[in-house]
Order: C-alpha cells, then sequence, then structure tokens
C-alpha cells in the first residue's frame, strides 16, 4: 500500500514550527525511538556529517550510515551506496537502521527499492527548477531529437526523457560545445524527467524547461514525513498540488516549545529606490552601491557576526566586512546561533526560466515566485542566528539591501520579537538612489540616397540615375554594333 489510504490518497506529514524549535531533534528521538528502516534526506553534506554524529552518540546497536560523497560517505557512486546498503541490511535481517544522504540525490537517484522504508525529509529540497534553451541549427535538432523522448503533456508541454540517461548525460555535458546545457541534462536524466514547451524538436529554436520532484515520486515508502517551516509555501509544494493536488493529502504538526524570550529586532535596509539583482551588482554602478554597504557596515557594524550574499556580492565584501562569511544558503545549521547580528545582501529574482511557473502550467504568481525563493531564503539565513534560541530575549541586528526585503523579513519576525524595528539606513548615502537599465544606442542606418527620377520609356516607368546611365550604356553598344559591317 505504500503511502497510499484506503481511498487512493498519498498521505504527507508536515513537522512545521520557527527555525530552531526543534523539528529535526523530533525526527531524530522518533528514529532513535521506534524501530524501523529509515532514509534520512538533508540538504547538505555538513549537515548530514553533524546531525549522523549525533545520532551515533544517542544511538545503542542502531546502524547508521552515510550514502554520500567525500571522506566518511561510502564507496563509488551514491546510487551504488544506496543499493548496496540496502542490500546488506535486507541480507543481514537488520530491522533498525538509518541512511542519510542529500537532497540533491534523493531527487536523482532512483528510490524504488526503498519500499516500506520511513522517508524523512528535513527542510525543503529545491524541488523546482527552470531554464531555457535556445537552439539554432539543424544539427542541434538533430541532436536534441536522438537525445530525448518527448511524450506530450497537456496542450503545449510534453515530458522529455533523456535516452540512456544513467550513462551517458555526464559524458554529453561534459562536451565543450554542450556544456552550458549540463544542468538541463542533468535533470533530464532523474527518474522524473524534465518538461519542455514543445511537442516536437522540428523547427523548434528556442524553449523553456521545468525540473519538478514530487512527494508522489515516494509513494512506495512506508510513510513520508517533511520537517520544515516553510514547506507548504515552497515553489515545490505549490507545483506538486497543481498537477497531483487530488492525490495528496497532508497533515500538519507543530513542533516547538513556546518560546520564553522575545528578542528586539532592528532590520536595517540601505535603499528603497531600487532592487538589488546579480546583473546590477556585476555592473559598474552596482558595485558602487556594494562598495557604500561595505563602508557603512566596517564603520558601524564592526563586530558583525556573520553575512553572506550572491556570488558577485561576497567577490566585493570579502576581507572587507567583519564578521563570519558563510554560504547563502545555511538552513538547518546551528553554527552561528550565538551570533547577535547578519548582513545578507542577496537577492534571488524571477528567472527567465521561471515564465513557465507563472503561465498556465502552474498557474503561479510572480509575488509567489518572490516569496518561495528570495523571501524565504532572507528568513531562513537570519534565523540562523542567536534568535534561533527560544530563551534568547535580547537585541538581534540584521541588514538587508533593500526597503521591500526588509519589510517582508519583518513580517515574518514579527510572531517571534517582542518589538521589531525597520530602519533605513540613510548614511550609506544610496538609499533613493535608482538605477536604469542602459538603453542600447539606436543602430547606425545610412540615409537613403535621394531618387532622382527621369523619363522611362517604353512605358516602363521613371528611373533611377544609376538605370539610366545603364540604359545609355546599353543603348550606345548596340547602335554601335548596327553600324558595324
Amino acid at each position: 500500500m505504500g503511502l497510499r489510504n484506503a481511498v487512493g490518497k498519498i498521505e504527507i506529514e508536515v513537522l512545521y514550527g520557527a527555525p530552531g524549535a526543534g523539528k529535526s531533534i523530533a525526527l531524530r528521538k522518533e528514529a532513535l525511538g521506534v524501530p524501523g528502516l529509515y532514509l534520512f534526506c538533508l540538504p547538505t553534506i555538513p549537515l548530514i556529517e553533524e546531525q549522523a554524529k549525533k545520532f551515533r552518540a544517542l544511538a545503542s546497536g542502531v546502524l547508521i550510515i552515510e550514502a554520500r560523497s567525500g571522506e566518511g560517505g561510502g564507496r563509488g557512486k551514491v546510487q551504488r551506496q544506496l543499493d548496496n546498503a540496502r542490500a546488506e541490511i535486507a541480507a543481514a535481517g537488520i530491522t533498525h537502521a538509518i541512511v542519510f544522504m542529500t537532497h540533491e540525490s534523493m531527487m536523482a537517484c532512483d528510490l524504488s527499492g526503498f519500499a516500506d522504508w520511513h522517508i524523512r525529509i528535513d527542510e525543503v529540497p529545491n524541488a523546482v527548477q527552470t531554464g531555457k534553451v535556445t537552439i539554432g541549427t539543424l544539427e542541434s535538432r538533430k541532436f536534441f531529437r536522438d537525445s530525448f523522448t518527448l511524450d506530450a503533456v497537456g496542450k503545449d508541454w510534453a515530458h522529455a526523457k533523456l535516452n540512456n540517461a544513467q550513462g551517458n548525460w555526464k559524458d554529453r555535458a561534459g562536451d565543450p560545445l554542450l556544456n552550458r546545457l549540463g544542468e538541463f541534462f542533468k535533470l533530464a536524466a532523474r527518474p522524473q524527467g524534465a518538461y519542455v514547451n514543445v511537442h516536437s524538436w522540428n523547427g523548434v529554436k528556442e524553449f523553456q524547461w521545468v525540473s519538478l520532484w514530487s512527494p508522489t515520486l515516494l509513494d512506495h515508502a512506508a510513510s513520508l514525513k517533511i520537517a520544515a517551516a516553510a514547506y507548504l509555501d515552497s515553489l515545490g509544494y505549490k507545483a506538486a498540488k497543481e498537477w497531483w493536488g487530488d492525490e495528496i493529502v497532508e497533515t500538519t504538526t507543530e513542533i516547538g516549545e513556546p518560546r520564553t524570550g522575545w528578542p528586539d529586532i532592528r532590520v536595517h535596509y540601505f535603499t528603497e529606490g531600487h532592487e538589488g539583482t546579480s546583473r546590477f551588482w556585476d555592473t559598474s554602478q552596482g558595485r558602487k552601491m556594494i562598495k557604500a554597504v561595505c563602508d557603512y557596515l566596517v564603520e558601524n557594524a564592526p563586530d558583525l557576526g556573520f553575512w553572506s550574499g550572491n556570488e558577485e556580492v561576497r567577490k566585493l565584501m570579502e576581507w572587507r566586512v567583519g564578521g563570519v562569511l558563510t554560504k547563502p544558503k545555511v538552513a538547518g545549521s546551528n553554527e552561528y546561533r550565538k551570533l547577535k547580528s547578519c548582513a545578507f545582501i542577496y537577492s534571488s529574482k524571477a528567472l527567465p526560466g521561471d515564465a513557465a511557473l507563472s503561465g498556465p502550467l502552474f498557474g503561479m504568481s510572480e509575488d509567489d515566485i518572490l516569496a518561495a525563493r528570495e523571501d524565504e531564503d532572507i528568513h531562513q539565513f537570519v534565523m540562523r542566528g542567536v534568535i534561533r534560541n527560544e530563551t534568547y530575549g535580547g537585541d538581534y541586528d540584521c541588514y538587508v539591501y533593500s526597503k521591500r526585503q526588509a519589510e517582508a523579513l519583518a513580517a515574518k519576525l514579527d510572531r517571534i520579537s517582542r518589538s521589531i524595528e525597520v530602519i533605513a539606513v540613510v548614511d550609506a548615502g544610496i538609499l533613493t538612489e535608482t538605477f536604469e537599465k542602459k538603453k542600447s544606442a539606436p543602430t547606425a542606418t545610412k540615409s537613403a540616397k535621394p531618387i532622382v527620377r527621369v523619363p522611362g520609356a517604353k512605358g516602363r516607368g521613371d528611373r533611377s540615375p544609376k538605370s539610366a546611365a545603364r540604359h545609355r550604356q546599353r543603348q550606345a553598344a548596340k547602335d554601335r554594333a548596327r553600324q558595324t559591317p
């Protein structure tokens, strides 16, 4: 029966609560206290290492395996590690074991062999990815036609399955002429494939693609729990409900003791005149803005706790701003929960391929996409600091780029704070700065030569001076020919 109940619905339990409320601890207590076979899926390898260490310290006679790359992981590809672990557990008759893997592996590997295992997903997986591909030649179209099988899904879209997916996508993606398509190949090679907005490769010059992982792919499991504060607001959940809403039934369980500490939070922002983007910050004008942010933080926040941003931002701010530089996405980490301030100069706006999400295929709005990506990333980052502790009741400062981001963050933090203040950073000097995309200079066009009309002949209309001269030349040649004896 797996996850499907008596009426055929897939049952999923969602554990929710503020970051730091103890959702991961609840999963751990269950897995160690209730014998069974568990598959734990976590965002990153460092988090697997952190959690596996805690499991081993508390476990007594429970087999714990880390199916991952790197030191401490198993040999070979993760798929092989999973298959070997499952086979060894079955052969030995082990009834209580825990296997760890990353979200990436969860979405990329074939987990059909883990029937009747209890699957636990900690934090929101990056279940929806989009993109756009341009193909301009007959040879390119033939390559796609030979590489992918298309099965129509609705009026405009098709499911694209990479032929011989497990064996050759890395070879193809590694080709210098094709490596820009590496992400599309990787996602199309997953068990769920990818979706493209074409039914045939004939005549195609450009197409959009969407890769969607859904919990419905785990319907063979004994049970499924997802522990994530914002799962029900995520793009992956919204997309899955749009397509498989009639098949999925969620139950929700709130995790966490009531807070005993209520912090005073100050959210600082640097501009209300524009929104930042990676592309903008990579321009001269954008770098000027980041310089202003750096100068202010160096002068006014010398004891900054931790910070991060987009790659362009990190390059400009590293070795200038104090505090611990970390990755933009640190979901589930407890490493910074003693730090009392942070800065996150970050953008995750809609991508070119996101038109697929806001179109009829999934029906999401641009606000849905922005809230699920940028706003939730900022919220998760800020909550890695000392306010993660439910007993903390002191001051906490966080710095974001724009007023819109600050207001969205304040709305999320309001329920855990005693007071929250949104503060415009005037002294940075960019509060009202705006920027406009430079318009391309108009292409120089040659002025049309004036046409001087001359009388035509035999009713053929007027001719330009050049054609009249040619006509005279031809006529003179005919006259000479007639005069020649």
